[in-house]
């Protein structure tokens, strides 16, 4: 298994904190949704980038 997206976390002056990474983008969106409960921050302050792509590919709406 391959841990092929990286989930970040944006930090109040912008700058990305990594969190984890993962095997699939259905795990990095269902931790964001964990991070962001857990954490009290809005889901739109979490990102995932795709390590073969080496692009950001998916930013949570809310």
């Amino acid at each position: 298994m391959s841990l092929a997206y990286d989930l970040f976390e944006r930090l109040p002056d912008g700058q990305p904190m990594w969190v984890k990474a993962v095997a699939s983008i259905e795990d990095a969106q269902a931790m964001i949704v964990n991070l962001a409960a857990s954490s009290g921050r809005a889901a739109k302050d979490f990102f995932v980038y795709d390590v073969k792509r080496g692009a950001v590919v998916a930013v949570p709406e809310a």
